[in-house]
């Protein structure tokens, strides 16, 4: 997955993520570091560039991402049409 984002302090960032098959997530940031996300626990420097603002906004910039992803999932299931068929609900969004 590719990420471009500005955390609103006046900086840039650009990840590209990869799933790690030894656990977590590989990311590229900048094309200058390396590091491995564990999805709701850490982050943790591999190489390159490193820095604690970069580390926070990369693993907060994650986890909201996760969340907004947990959230489309939630809404999923409560986006379903439980009225009885052929009989429209004019306060379901389903049905009209």
């Amino acid at each position: 997955m590719i990420y471009d984002f500005q955390p609103g302090d006046g900086t840039r960032y650009n990840l590209v993520t990869v799933e790690d098959p030894h656990g977590g997530v590989l990311v590229i940031c900048n094309n200058s570091s390396l590091w491995r996300h564990y999805p709701r626990d850490t982050i943790v420097f591999l190489c390159g560039n490193e820095n604690e603002y970069t580390r926070r906004a990369i693993f907060n910039h994650l986890e909201e991402e996760l969340d907004h992803l947990d959230q489309e999932e939630g809404n999923d299931e409560e986006d379903t049409c439980i009225c009885i068929p052929d009989e429209p609900n004019s306060n379901c969004d389903w049905c009209f």
